[in-house]
């Protein structure tokens, strides 16, 4: 029997978080009711936001992860209901061009929700502190970013492959997009690049369309 593709719910747009509306109007504690897996941030613009397995994480603009309190609130997020069609194993060194290449061929159009768990090597990854305002629009903050070059690291990278008809608008921002979180869970961060992945398992789902709050 065919079964329908989750949808990706999403709070707010990415026009809004470009042009500096960082202020928060979702409380966390609902955003996991519509989904188990995602990114986003945080009131504020504090942090880099993780939703994996159910669980919400916030990463500090020291590079630490915690959970936070429920009552939180996200201006920017998107998570789906992640039950994975397809897995990958890798056993030899994944360039990011590689990797892009296999999810192109096994999944060639659409939007695409990828968990990737395994060893990375030449991991960089950023986040923010919370912005004083008057807050100043996306572009204009980029040298507030803090950069973290985790090297050779375990972990997860939580993302989506966005097709261009996100960009009608600024719905959202097409390409590749990750966030990672240590396989202990304590450190994280946008993804900013990498050398390769290792090893490790790629999981792969189609998600049906962008639903907005």
């Amino acid at each position: 029997m065919f079964l329908a593709a989750p949808n990706l719910y999403q709070v707010s747009a990415f026009d809004a978080l470009r042009l500096g509306h960082y202020d928060g109007s979702f409380e966390v504690r609902n955003l996991t009711r519509h989904g188990d897996f995602g990114l986003g941030t945080f009131n504020g613009l504090a942090g880099e936001m993780i939703v994996l397995g159910g669980k919400v994480y916030q990463v500090s603009g020291f590079g630490d992860a915690k959970i936070p309190d429920k009552e939180v609130k996200t201006p920017f997020a998107f998570v789906t209901a992640f039950k994975p069609t397809t897995t990958i194993r890798v056993t030899k060194p994944l360039t990011p061009a590689g990797l892009q290449a296999l999810v192109d061929k096994n999944m060639p159009d659409g939007i695409v929700a990828i968990r990737i768990t395994g060893e990375f090597q030449g991991l960089q990854a950023r986040s923010f502190a919370a912005q004083p305002k008057p807050y100043l629009p996306f572009a204009k903050i980029m040298d507030r970013q803090s950069l973290f070059p985790y090297g050779q690291i375990r972990g997860d990278f939580v993302g989506f492959r966005m097709p261009k008809s996100v960009s009608e608008h600024y719905l959202n921002v097409p390409g590749y997009h990750f966030h990672f979180v240590s396989a202990n869970r304590k450190q994280g961060g946008h993804v900013l690049g990498y050398g390769s992945i290792q090893s490790g398992t790629i999981q792969l789902m189609r998600v049906s369309k962008i639903v907005r709050r």
